[in-house]
């Protein structure tokens, strides 16, 4: 049962991050918001370092904000976030990553727009990258997209495909989970794997319901870019875990963003685009921003086609 007195509840699913943790809760308990009380939650997804030890700190010497602490035991974002939904008593919940930090007015920006805009089912906002070690030189804006920086405008307006929110920066009505369900747990962070798409997911059966989803540009949060996300390597296995997330998403859901058809015709494009540009790259040097991008797209379409392979074996029994 919620509390009617909590209008919000902000949310930050974690998992051995206790480094970067307190730096999003410190975000959270200073919000800007007049004459609304709200609460904050922090998920606990199987840790084993000094997470629960943080959070207990906040709970002994903070007595101005709600918050509470909770342990998801199964690996998995999705896990974590579904707790979070069953626990939570705000009518709105927003969830944080826990290596982003909130703009000061982020709580209360949202609620202005659903206030504003009563058939929204789910909003987020801007996502600014907040660097930790120089940015490389072949780190080009759409590139540095795969690390959860969004930016669509300064305009209010609904999102629909090939645009999405993202999970450092997402809200949902909490009507919203008992119309179309909870995150998919075969979707989403499962520890170091850094599989996507649950949010993305969600999205789809909420537009499938007839829901409205907003990116509204007051509605901003920083994200912490790591010194360990600025190599080449962790975008390829990047792209190699969206490849999967994709094919998981297609094959599982069917969902129409990701159709079969249309990833298959993709996949064409995609192998004559590499094959073009492998033979423009050699000799490599890979410091340039199109050979990252061959690399991911052969990454990316290697995860989709690995993990096609995987479901098909399942389905017929095969090992």
């Amino acid at each position: 049962m919620t509390d009617p007195s909590i209008r919000i509840s902000a949310v930050i699913c974690t998992s051995n991050r206790s480094a970067v943790l307190p730096s999003a809760i410190d975000s959270l308990l200073r919000q800007e918001i007049s004459n609304v009380a709200y609460e904050i939650l922090v998920v606990d997804n199987a840790s084993t370092d000094e997470t629960a030890n943080v959070v207990q700190q906040y709970l002994e010497h903070n007595r101005a904000v709600s918050i509470r602490y909770l342990f998801e035991p199964l690996t998995g974002l999705s896990r974590a976030r579904n707790l979070a939904v069953a626990e939570s008593q705000g009518d709105i919940i927003a969830f944080l990553d826990d290596d982003a930090i909130a703009d000061h007015h982020w709580l209360a920006a949202l609620l202005d727009v659903y206030d504003t805009n009563p058939a929204a089912w789910a909003v987020g906002g801007k996502v600014k990258p907040v660097w930790e070690a120089p940015r490389p030189i072949w780190m080009t804006d759409d590139i540095v997209a795969h690390l959860a920086i969004l930016d669509l405008g300064d305009e209010l307006l609904p999102v629909s495909p090939p645009r999405y929110l993202v999970g450092a920066n997402c809200s949902f009505r909490r009507q919203v989970f008992k119309e179309v369900g909870l995150f998919e747990t075969n979707l989403g962070r499962y520890g170091t794997q850094l599989l996507d798409g649950e949010e993305a997911e969600l999205l789809a059966r909420i537009r499938e319901h007839g829901g409205l989803v907003l990116y509204a540009p007051h509605v901003i949060v920083g994200h912490r870019i790591q010194a360990d996300r600025t190599i080449r390597r962790y975008f390829i296995n990047y792209a190699y875990q969206a490849g999967r997330s994709r094919a998981r998403r297609a094959w599982l859901y069917r969902e129409p963003d990701v159709g079969l058809p249309r990833q298959f015709r993709r996949l064409g494009r995609s192998s004559l685009d590499m094959v073009r540009q492998w033979l423009r790259l050699l000799p490599i040097p890979w410091n340039q921003p199109n050979q990252i991008r061959a690399l991911e797209r052969t990454a990316d379409w290697f995860g989709f086609l690995q993990e096609t392979v995987r479901i098909r074996q399942k389905r017929t029994g095969k090992n």
